[in-house]
């Protein structure tokens, strides 16, 4: 397998996995539920110049929040169909909640590129993307935009910047996972497993506390566990670290409780996975974020011709990404 080709496997797991854990967006250490602040105006406006009996292509989707947004809250019936498409598989459980009329109105797909869209020439009235464009091969990704938009058709996108507070939420959780794989928190817990195995049996917990290797391993657990937690309080976005510290305990209750070191071996395993795909994903958002010259850039050499740009903020007045409406030619 190409090392292209490695990457869009190593992309297409992660975020499935991602999304099998039923969040609507890819941003939970920054807001939660569906997005607000300024985003939900800016899509109104952006509905609110289709004309009826559109038909939109949603890229990226991930579990459907724009979707979730145009069909549920809005309601827009000014839309004949959204079809919303994503490289990961995705089943998103709110889509059960719509009124029947509503999931009539909507199509997902997953395992579908961006850069290689299934849809006829001319197919829609606008495609947009949240959050998901900038992910992809930009320049083939926007070629295949403007192939399935109709003459006069609309480009909206909501995208990554790099001054928002998700990218500096972003930069600080990847400096918690640093931290953690050079501490060897991980390692540490799978090592006391080994030894705290021995306490399910009487015999165990009487040589258990007369082995001076286990009395290490303990100390030295417990001691990186009182620098997670002293690393959380200080911390604006702690999640990464308090989740971490929950499975590792679990993982040493089960070890000990079973009297079968694998057990918690085994959660830890599971968990070393999650952190390395979350840091892949957290990686991705930094390397596709835009600044103002990359924005200037960004349709170049495209054909569309842009209508409107400005900065999206969370309640509050943080900012959130950037906001770009263009069209293609009639």
């Amino acid at each position: 397998m190409s090392d292209d080709a490695t990457l869009l496997a190593e992309r297409r797991s992660s975020w499935t996995n991602y999304w099998a854990t039923g969040a609507l967006h890819s941003c939970l250490g920054s807001f939660e539920e569906n997005y607000a602040g300024d985003v939900p105006g800016a899509w109104r406006e952006a509905l609110a110049g289709l004309p009826e009996g559109s038909q939109v292509l949603d890229l990226c989707t991930g579990n459907g929040a724009l979707p979730a947004l145009f069909l549920g809250e809005f309601q827009a019936g000014n839309l004949a169909r959204v079809v919303a498409v994503d490289l990961a598989q995705i089943r998103p459980d709110w889509v059960s909640g719509l009124a029947p009329a509503q999931q009539e109105r909507l199509e997902l797909r997953g395992g579908v590129q961006a850069e290689s869209l299934p849809f006829p020439d001319a197919s829609f009235d606008m495609v947009c993307s949240q959050f998901g464009i900038e992910y992809t091969d930009r320049k083939a990704s926007l070629a295949e935009a403007a192939r399935v938009l109709k003459p006069g058709g609309v480009l909206a996108l909501v995208m990554h910047d790099t001054g928002s507070v998700i990218c500096r939420n972003a930069r600080e959780e990847r400096s918690h996972l640093a931290w953690m794989a050079e501490r060897g928190v991980l390692d540490a817990a799978a090592d006391l497993c080994g030894f705290v195995a021995r306490a399910a049996t009487p015999a165990g917990r009487e040589a258990l506390a007369a082995d001076p290797l286990a009395e290490q391993a303990r100390l030295r657990l417990n001691q990186v566990m009182a620098d997670m937690t002293l690393r959380a309080q200080e911390s604006e976005v702690p999640d990464v670290l308090v989740q971490s510290q929950h499975t590792i305990f679990n993982a040493i209750q089960a070890a000990m409780g079973s009297g079968d070191a694998g057990n918690g071996r085994q959660a830890l395993d599971w968990l070393r996975q999650q952190l390395a795909q979350s840091d892949l994903r957290l990686a991705e958002l930094l390397e596709c974020a835009l600044d103002e010259a990359g924005l200037d850039a960004f349709l170049e050499g495209t054909g569309f011709v842009e209508e409107g740009r400005r900065a999206l903020d969370f309640p509050g007045g943080q900012r959130m990404g950037w906001w770009l409406t263009a069209r293609k030619p009639a």
